[in-house]
């Protein structure tokens, strides 16, 4: 009789929180979480925002009929011909993705709005006027301590920039802002981003002026932690969100929480008198963040800021990265007209902020790489710096560019934190310079290859998930045999033992395959006996 054991092997198997957006998250909640969810007009209204054009048109059409129709009915809203019908098809995918569109029960083929989500675009509609801005119950009217203007919106941004900051710099290794607090530190360990040693990450290093120190109990970056800082400031901030929707009992009010902040103005008074128990808790953590910044003077008072504004809505990487692309082209006068529409969108609108245009262009990075192994960096964040000397060894420094190389040395020394190739490769392209776009590689093949070669001298063992099948009983060696042949016949051997072990292990996607080959073996071998 044979023992069936599996054996797991591979990297790091814990549920990647980075995974997906917010949208993607509400497709993940139960039915009733989502009506929590959309017993809020903010996040139906911040829904609504998000779906494509066809997805609105549709819920427009549907948000007055209060009974189910059939999807005939909704096909008869594009015209005729393939692409408008798959175009049909993603937008209902969408709806039904979201929890926007659902079946009538006890009526096949129909379907309706959500009853909650649709009751709320009903008022939205009928009352447009009531509650413009989100938190405003309680207050005044006065809007005297308003922060949306002038030195004191500039100020508002500027601290919530140097809070987030902060994180960002301790995780990578530098205490250039200082120690953001325990309170952050022990969640940047519990979400996996930094760690106190193991096999990913660095062991007993300080963070010391930017310099790594041993012999320290201070947390270090993780693997996953250079993976979050390879990712655009808005995902990272929802790494964050979504590591609070796990650990609160109610994820809904964090959703109703950040949907109500994507339609707030910077620096807009708001009353903390409508939260509730969970997203009062919240707010503490927010103003560490640099999400929101607390009265200190009122307590119950908080002021949003463009990052916390922008969570649900903002400007991603592959904009950004596009808007630097075309900035490069653009003739003077272009160029200076660009910049003046810039100028006059940071005042912002609710719903639709733009970051602070020095915070915006302080966080860009655009690298040249030279198949000399020289990397050009023109940057003017220090974050930047200390990411890249995480894998080069930094030759000059520059007020506007840095310039280093990439040694075996310095990527090696990558390696033994935890940083893979094909991370250092992701940060090298996701931000190189816009002219280099033009080229047919935007990192060099020399470079990739030999980043891939000196992470092969470490990787020469490879971990596979696996099932061991062992104490085959000595009358059944035949059996034994014909398993491993089997098994290597179709490339699912792992590993063999013949007599008098009689063990072999396969891929563990094969398992019952080669459970149910094994079983017709031996009833034919024992067939034949008889």
């Amino acid at each position: 009789m044979a023992t069936v054991i599996s054996a797991g092997g591979g990297a790091n198997s814990s549920e990647d929180e980075g995974a997906g957006d917010l949208f993607d998250y509400i497709g993940t909640l139960d039915e009733a979480r989502v009506g929590d969810l959309f017993a809020c007009r903010w996040s139906c209204l911040g829904v609504l925002r998000h779906l494509s054009p066809l997805a609105k048109q549709l819920v427009l059409r549907l948000t007055c009929v209060r009974k189910g129709v059939p999807l005939e009915w909704l096909s008869k809203s594009v015209v005729a011909g393939a692409q408008a019908k798959g175009a049909l098809r993603e937008a209902l995918t969408q709806l039904r993705t979201l929890k926007v569109l659902v079946d009538v029960i006890g009526e096949p083929g129909r379907v309706q709005l959500h009853k909650a989500f649709a009751s709320q675009l009903r008022a939205s509609i009928a009352a447009p006027q009531i509650s413009a801005l989100p938190w405003q119950d309680g207050l005044d009217g006065s809007r005297g301590n308003d922060k949306t203007s002038g030195s004191a919106l500039m100020n508002l941004e500027d601290a919530a920039l140097r809070k987030w900051t902060a994180i960002l710099h301790f995780i990578v290794g530098s205490n250039e802002y200082g120690n953001p607090g325990k309170r952050v530190v022990k969640l940047l360990v519990s979400m996996g981003l930094m760690g106190h040693g193991g096999a990913s990450d660095r062991s007993g290093t300080a963070h010391n002026n930017g310099v790594a120190v041993l012999g320290s109990s201070l947390p270090q970056i993780t693997r996953q932690g250079y993976e979050f800082m390879l990712k655009d400031i808005h995902e990272q901030v929802w790494i964050f969100m979504k590591h609070y929707t796990r650990k609160v009992g109610s994820p809904e009010s964090v959703l109703q929480m950040l949907f109500r902040m994507s339609y707030c103005k910077p620096g807009t008074e708001c009353s903390s008198g409508t939260l509730d128990e969970t997203q009062r808790s919240l707010l503490g953590d927010f103003d560490l963040f640099g999400l929101v910044q607390i009265d200190e003077s009122r307590r119950d008072r908080f002021f949003p800021t463009s990052l916390g504004v922008n969570v649900v809505f903002g400007q991603s990487r592959e904009e950004r990265m596009a808007a630097a692309a075309r900035a490069v082209d653009l003739p003077a006068q272009s160029a200076q007209t660009g910049a003046s529409d810039a100028a006059k969108r940071v005042k912002g609108e609710p719903g639709m902020v733009p970051m602070n245009r020095r915070a915006t262009a302080s966080s860009n990075v655009f690298i040249i790489c030279e198949t000399n192994f020289k990397v050009y960096a023109y940057t003017e964040s220090s974050l930047h710096v200390e990411m890249l000397r995480l894998f080069v060894n930094i030759e000059c420094i520059l007020p506007n560019l840095i310039v280093a190389v990439i040694t075996r040395s310095s990527i090696r020394s990558a390696f033994k934190l935890g940083i893979t190739g094909s991370q250092i490769i992701h940060f090298l392209s996701e931000n190189a310079h816009p002219l280099c776009k033009k080229r047919h590689r935007l990192v060099p093949d020399n470079i990739t290859d030999q980043i891939i070669l000196w992470e092969g001298e470490r990787n020469r063992v490879r971990a596979q998930r696996g099932v061991l099948y062992k104490d085959f009983q000595p009358e059944e060696e035949a059996v034994h045999s014909a398993a491993v042949a089997h098994a290597l016949e179709n490339k699912w051997l792992l590993f063999q033992s013949g007599p008098p072990n009689m063990a072999f292990v396969i891929l563990e996607s094969k398992h019952d395959e080669m459970r149910a080959f094994v079983k017709r073996t031996r009833e034919r071998l024992r067939n034949n006996v008889h």
